[in-house]
């Protein structure tokens, strides 16, 4: 995977449809793409990423015991960090808080360059363990070469709370294209068309009588029924 990514994801990456989208666009355009992941209970655990062969899936499994957890995550973190270490990955994209420490150090043992794209960001208070990520979140973001948020407020937050130099950008989760379906046009394509049937032209006697109430207008007197004195040379 020399010159590859990593994606450093601390749960079942099948269940956050922007990270299926990114890894399989850099795919296509000839990108090696690792997952290093962790289990998932419940319905997540049986999500899959869709099959590509420049993307590879590589999970520890999921373990329930909350005593446990604290260990499991710390293999976690050795793991990224040995992969790193042994195939140095041009770019490790990182995506929740969780995935903050293994990032920083798989960086900074491989020298490997960070993206932190955050999509659910985290609370601002907690317990100790909560706030040692907060800190380590706010390395990685000032290790970073970019950090992308999904809007514009979060973004803005995110430089605030971070303090980080590095570009702070926006990018919406959006569907891929594939996924959206063609919106019916609200109009039918084949509309009645309705042509109004020319006008008859109008009769001599008609033109006079326009031709005489311009002549009202104007001061001119009539004669008969359709005679005016402007209108008499006309038709002589």
């Amino acid at each position: 995977m020399a010159g590859g990514i990593l994606y450093l994801q601390f749960t079942n990456p099948a269940g956050y449809p922007p990270l299926a989208q990114s890894a399989r666009t850099l795919a296509e355009r000839g990108w090696s793409v690792t997952f290093l992941a962790a289990g998932a209970y419940g319905a997540a655990a049986g999500l899959r990423l869709p099959a590509h062969p420049n993307i590879r899936v590589k999970e520890m499994p999921y373990i329930g015991s909350r005593a446990l957890r604290k260990a499991a995550y710390l293999a976690y973190c050795a793991w990224a960090v040995s992969h790193a270490l042994i195939h140095r990955p041009r770019w490790i994209y990182a995506s929740d808080p969780l995935s903050c420490l293994p990032a920083l150090l798989a960086s900074i043992g491989s020298a490997s360059r960070v993206v932190y794209h955050e999509h659910d960001s985290p609370p601002s208070d907690g317990g100790a363990a909560h706030r040692s990520l907060l800190r380590h979140r706010v390395r990685l973001a000032r290790r970073a070469r970019l950090c992308v948020l999904p809007n514009a407020q979060r973004a803005a937050k995110f430089a605030s709370d971070t303090g980080t130099r590095s570009p702070v950008i926006c990018v919406w989760n959006c569907p891929a294209k594939a996924e959206v379906k063609a919106r019916p046009s609200a109009r039918p394509r084949s509309m009645p068309r309705c042509i109004p049937a020319p006008a008859p032209p109008p009769s001599p006697g008609t033109r006079v009588a326009r031709l005489c109430g311009r002549n009202r207008r104007s001061g001119c007197r009539t004669r008969g029924s359709f005679r005016c004195r402007a209108a008499r040379p006309r038709w002589r």
